[in-house]
């Protein structure tokens, strides 16, 4: 049984935006809109689900909160709905009323999938793209890499075989648009989405989740980026040929990808304490 929820989450013009200590000033308008969208996959008593969200990040007292109040509405275990940011540095900074609406809006779109729940085929695999994308920012003299260039694919089907969501995860920063950017963007998985949807058809929910993407940003110097200095590759035409890159392999690949009507259905959720040093 799966079932998927999608919730808007635009923020009002004027919002504070997340993504850059060098942005002058909150957005100025609405370039594409933010979501929310939830995919919930049961078999029996098991159920998990999976929640990508169109901010910069989720930190663990939301995600806590997230949790408790989804797990409440449905029957969900709350250790197993796993809260994803996307990470858009063009998205709005979680504080004050606009917190609180994107907590209700996360909830409702778990709850929203918990209650679409049908029979359906699922199946994994394994898309690789052309070209660069995710590109390492620490060795922008050195080719690029390491990068990983592998895009996991989920890929939900009707009875029939028609898809009707498919989730992909990847590592690279959706930060192709700069600090000088003041409109609300989901950045270059938007236009992955676009084009996705285009092909597959409207009503297929399309879901990204971030992969480890540390240092690997869509190829310009995180130093310069600081300091706001402007970089010609950072536009929104820049990150639709990215997006539409991934998003060509994904199409490739997803004739190939069989979806089966059964399989085991299981979560597991570990905790992960890092080294880490602070800086003189």
């Amino acid at each position: 049984m799966a079932g998927v929820g999608e919730v808007k989450i635009t923020p009002p013009v004027g919002t504070p935006m997340a993504g850059f200590s060098a942005r002058q000033g909150p957005s100025r308008g609405v370039h594409d809109d933010l979501f929310v969208k939830t995919l919930v996959v049961s078999r029996g008593e098991a159920s998990v689900a999976l929640v990508a969200c169109e901010v910069i990040g989720v930190d663990r007292p939301l995600v806590e909160e997230i949790r408790r109040r989804a797990a409440r509405q449905t029957g969900l275990p709350a250790e197993s709905i796993l809260i994803a940011a996307t990470h858009t540095h063009s998205g709005p900074v979680l504080q004050g009323e606009y917190q609180e609406f994107f907590v209700r809006s996360a909830v409702e779109s778990v709850v929203q999938a918990w209650r679409a729940r049908r029979p359906r085929k699922l199946g994994s695999g394994i898309a690789l793209h052309r070209g660069w994308v995710g590109m390492n920012r620490r060795r922008l003299e050195s080719g690029f890499s390491p990068v990983d260039k592998e895009i996991q694919v989920l890929k939900v089907a009707d009875a029939r075989g028609r898809v009707e969501a498919v989730l992909f995860n990847y590592p690279c920063h959706p930060a192709c648009l700069g600090p000088d950017n003041l409109l609300i963007s989901a950045d270059w998985p938007h236009f992955a989405t676009q084009r996705l949807t285009e092909r597959l058809g409207k009503t297929v929910k399309v879901l990204y989740f971030q992969g480890t993407q540390g240092n690997i940003n869509t190829g310009y110097s995180a130093g310069l980026s600081a300091l706001g200095v402007p970089i010609p590759t950072r536009t929104f035409t820049y990150a639709r040929e990215l997006g539409e890159i991934v998003a060509g392999a994904i199409l490739s690949k997803l004739p190939a990808i069989p979806a089966q009507p059964s399989g085991a259905v299981s979560s597991r959720r570990d905790t992960v304490a890092l080294e880490y040093y602070i800086p003189s």
